[in-house]
């Protein structure tokens, strides 16, 4: 992904995933859960702490077709 620090964006078109890596301390557990509930219906949403002070976050395609 053109532009994003390699340490906080990975994708991996092969799986059609992203993962984000987010700061405690800038994105509370709240609104990454709240901004991770609008993408339910569209894909697979990982929530992980890897360490303290960081989230990730792994979306994830449903399909590989385009919705009706």
């Amino acid at each position: 992904m053109d532009g994003f620090p390699s340490d906080i964006v990975a994708a991996d078109p092969t799986a059609g995933s992203v993962t984000i890596t987010l700061a405690t301390a800038v994105y509370p557990l709240e609104a990454v859960y709240g901004a991770a509930y609008i993408f339910l219906d569209r894909c697979y949403v990982l929530l992980d702490k890897p360490s303290e002070s960081t989230l990730s976050v792994t979306l994830a395609a449903k399909s590989s077709t385009a919705p009706e």
